[in-house]
């Protein structure tokens, strides 16, 4: 096979500065996987790139490098599944260097097809062959809000236990990599770490004292992580248990994907998190039939001392004061703090 001659606009000149050492981010990897490769280090180097797109998978240059390494160490079909995917990723972007990128990409590919002997009809069967690269398949597991540290995320363990890879979509569509930080399987709740591959703006919400709440109080959530309407409700036991007080038992109807969302006051405060009626059976399994059209939720103070246990700073809460206004504008900024929790098995 001969050399396959690939110019990758790389852009990333400056980043050679940074240590290599501790690499953790996908900026990190990367410039692992640059100075490896001008060092002819390709299995490093190779590594490298693989790492970077664990954590960015829709990164085109990341994708083009490791694929021009592969090409040139004789690994030419899964060369072209990074090249391919490297295409996809440059077609999605308007900047200048992705359209200069695409035009070289498709070029790299039109002369990888040709000295391999295949077409891209030929290959769309060849990237079902195992041990090929593969984007993971994402499902939506529930819904998470944005609370204590920054990038911490709070949701039903359930929801992330088995999962292999665990990303955050924010209201603004964009998905993050995050991580299971702390899991607390006796009242089904879990602690999520984002890592963001670059700046994000985080609207972390401010946790409500619980104690304050009575039966029949008003209370509220979300009909959609991904929107901005609300539905309401009343406490219906302020202890869901006589010999538990950690539960509130709520007049709101909630489905599968509602575990994990945020249960919040008149003044915008976070009061609880939500668990559907099977969830909470699952947790009690000796507890009596519950009624339909209702809900439970872990307490706010509950919650607290959960990202007090998990946080070396101790921040538990974002500084400042709850939102106000009307329902609608309150229930507008509970929704900036609340996230979909997607999972790949």
């Amino acid at each position: 096979m001969k050399p396959l001659r690939i110019a990758v606009l790389w852009g990333f000149g400056l980043l050679l500065l940074t240590a290599l050492a501790g690499a953790q981010s996908a900026e990190d990897w990367y410039r692992q996987g640059f100075e490896h490769s001008l060092q002819e280090n390709s299995p490093a180097a190779i590594q490298a790139y693989r790492n970077a797109l664990d954590l960015r998978l829709d990164w085109a240059e990341a994708h083009h490098a490791l694929g021009t390494l592969l090409f040139r160490s004789g690994q030419g079909p899964q060369a072209i599944a990074q090249f391919r995917m490297a295409a996809r990723a440059y077609a999605r972007r308007q900047d200048a260097q992705a359209v200069t990128n695409l035009g070289i990409i498709r070029r790299n590919l039109k002369q990888a097809y040709r000295e391999l002997g295949l077409d891209p009809k030929d290959f769309e069967q060849i990237e079902s062959i195992p041990g090929l690269p593969t984007a993971p398949k994402w499902r939506t597991a529930g819904t998470g809000f944005l609370a204590g540290a920054q990038g911490t995320v709070l949701t039903s363990n359930h929801a992330v236990k088995d999962a292999q890879k665990i990303r955050i979509r924010l209201t603004d569509g964009s998905t993050h990599p995050a991580r299971l930080k702390k899991s607390f399987m006796v009242y089904d709740v879990a602690v999520l770490e984002m890592q963001p591959s670059g700046p994000v703006s985080l609207k972390r919400l401010s946790l409500g004292d619980s104690s304050l709440m009575k039966k029949g109080d008003p209370v509220y959530a979300l009909n959609d992580p991904q929107s901005a309407d609300s539905r309401n409700g009343n406490l219906l036991a302020v202890n869901a248990l006589e010999s538990n007080k950690i539960i509130f038992h709520v007049g709101i109807p909630a489905g599968p994907g509602d575990s994990g969302g945020p249960l919040f006051n008149h003044k915008g405060e976070v009061v609880g998190m939500l668990l559907t009626r099977e969830d909470i059976q699952k947790i009690f399994l000796r507890m009596k039939p519950v009624p339909e059209n209702t809900s439970f939720a872990i307490k706010s103070d509950y919650l607290r001392q959960t990202l007090k246990r998990v946080s070396r700073s101790g921040e538990t809460s974002p500084s400042g004061h709850p939102a106000t206004g009307s329902l609608a504008a309150l229930t507008e900024v509970i929704a900036s703090g609340t996230v979909t929790i997607e999972v790949s098995p």
